[in-house]
């Protein structure tokens, strides 16, 4: 089976090769393709080499029962992300890369990141016997740094937030094989996998909406992609509604929804301590607001205070530790209106134990 994309516009199918091609969109930029392939068990079975895995996945689903206090008259779950083996729900992506790659033969693959990603692909990298090359801003933190040095990657610090980077090296680095998020959509079939555990854990009684911090985009799409998949199988009758979460002023995808845009470039941004999803613009947007639109959701934006103030509650009521950006569907639930007896459910992107 050929390993192939589809553009969500015009539904043109390519072959992947390196990274995403250009198709209805003005730039190379912006990803505004999905797997061909259904799912990773249909991939699986059409690929030759042997499937590399690491135990990623089957995260555990926790029911904040010490959080009533703060929510009352709703039920709130997480699904604990922060538990894959190098603690993000990034891991679950590059999986899917990984093999793509090993299956092309690839020898080298480049990762631009913010941090997780980095440490992810490294991690995977290493394992599978590839090399690896990690763009990250020279801001990123100095424990991810170390974790990406340690599993062998080659680390290229840039100047600027992510998206100077990521541009940079789009612009500049015309060799590398894609692992990122914009580039690579493969990535959606990994994230999509937390749409099908969500079902075996509710079955037809699903949670009525699921809050994810928003970045590039990818892991919103694809958790939607999942349950488009089981309301096409007939499984499911509704999609949740998707609502996504970006820090204060620096929201591209919040401000594309408003501007009824597929995209949005932000002028400029403060930092946050939510690295993974401050933005001046987010790759994977025109993605992302196909689900906002499909499933009538919504991004609420939220604070370093805000951030830092429930990072505390967290630690104090669930002993849990997350990173800011997994921290950020806290306060962002705070802000929403539910209607009595609602099932809520938080996507914690990552550990603080990095």
């Amino acid at each position: 089976m050929k390993l192939q994309i589809v553009c969500l516009k015009c539904g043109k199918k390519f072959d992947f090769d390196k990274k995403n091609p250009k198709c209805c969109l003005d730039n190379l930029y912006y990803d505004n393709f999905t797997p061909v392939v259904k799912d990773i068990s249909v991939l699986k079975k059409s690929l030759k080499k042997r499937w590399l895995s690491l135990k990623e996945g089957n995260t555990p689903l926790k029911k904040f029962d010490n959080l009533k206090k703060y929510f009352p008259n709703i039920e709130v779950f997480g699904k604990m992300e922060n538990l894959n083996p190098t603690g993000s729900f990034k891991d679950r992506e590059t999986v899917v890369a990984i093999n793509v790659a090993k299956e092309q033969k690839v020898k080298e693959v480049g990762v631009i990141s913010s941090g997780n990603a980095a440490v992810s692909a490294a991690y995977y990298a290493k394992k599978a016997g590839l090399k690896c090359k990690c763009f990250v801003p020279k801001k990123v933190s100095k424990s991810k740094l170390e974790l990406i040095k340690s599993f062998g990657a080659k680390v290229i610090k840039k100047p600027g937030f992510f998206e100077d980077v990521y541009r940079n090296v789009i612009d500049n680095e015309k060799k590398i094989y894609h692992f990122s998020a914009g580039q690579n959509s493969f990535r959606d079939l990994g994230s999509q996998e937390i749409s099908f555990e969500l079902y075996k854990s509710f079955k037809n009684n699903l949670p009525d909406k699921i809050i994810i911090p928003i970045g590039n985009g990818c892991l919103f799409h694809g958790i939607f992609r999942g349950f488009e998949i089981l309301k096409k199988d007939n499984k499911i009758e509704k999609i949740p509604q998707l609502i996504g979460v970006q820090i204060k002023n620096a929201d591209p995808v919040k401000k594309a929804l408003e501007k009824n845009k597929s995209y949005y470039q932000l002028k400029k941004i403060n930092d946050s301590i939510a690295e993974g999803i401050v933005a001046l613009e987010s790759y994977c947007s025109p993605k992302a607001i196909l689900v906002l639109k499909e499933t009538k959701g919504f991004v609420v934006e939220v604070t370093d205070n805000e951030i830092k103030k429930w990072d505390k509650i967290i630690q104090e009521k669930e002993l849990i530790f997350l990173e800011p950006t997994a921290i950020t569907v806290f306060p962002a639930l705070k802000k929403i209106k539910f209607k009595k007896g609602e099932k809520i459910v938080l996507i914690l992107t990552g550990s603080k134990k990095k």
